[in-house]
């Protein structure tokens, strides 16, 4: 894995969160989809989280920040739950799964959150990126897809930056 994936993986949760925001707009009824834009917004819904969850597992890899590794993995895994909670409810139908939504976005939410203030505490140099994963956490909180995909984009576009200053002029 390298910074790139991890542009990549980041740039896409972004985009995938905002796009879920805009379809968002057009109020779909996506807990019990019937027409086209409700089904469109429930598959958004859906395929943020597990975009997340993959772009958190590329962090962990790329980053040299191992103190909270085990909280970047836990993050991961409730991404992955809220969003195939999010599959099985919505989509699928499952009720029940409602629940593995709502404590899978909680875990997502708390993990990340610690994450990200022990990403900012550890004497690296990718500590800076603790912040994007409070501002994803903020995210989660104010059940705000905006937020969410905003941080996911800057966070996409600070290691870009980082990894143009670190490999210099040709």
């Amino acid at each position: 894995m390298t910074n790139r994936h991890l542009i990549i993986a980041s740039a896409v949760a972004g985009l995938v969160s905002l796009t879920g925001f805009l379809v968002g707009l057009s109020d779909p009824v996506y807990y019990s989809p019937e027409t086209s834009i409700d089904y469109l917004a429930a598959v958004l819904n859906t395929a943020g989280p597990f975009a997340a969850a993959v772009a958190l597992l590329i962090w962990w890899k790329v980053t040299p920040v191992r103190r909270g590794a085990i909280l970047i993995l836990a993050a991961a895994t409730a991404a992955f739950a809220l969003g195939l909670g999010n599959l099985l409810e919505d989509i699928v139908g499952l009720e029940w799964a409602g629940d593995l939504f709502f404590y899978g976005g909680f875990a997502m939410f708390a993990t990340t959150a610690l994450a990200g203030l022990m990403a900012l505490t550890v004497n690296e140099r990718w500590r800076w990126s603790g912040l994007f994963l409070l501002a994803i956490a903020a995210g989660l909180g104010f059940d705000s897809a905006l937020i969410w995909g905003v941080a996911w984009l800057a966070l996409a576009v600070a290691v870009w930056r980082v990894s143009e200053r670190s490999e210099g002029p040709a």
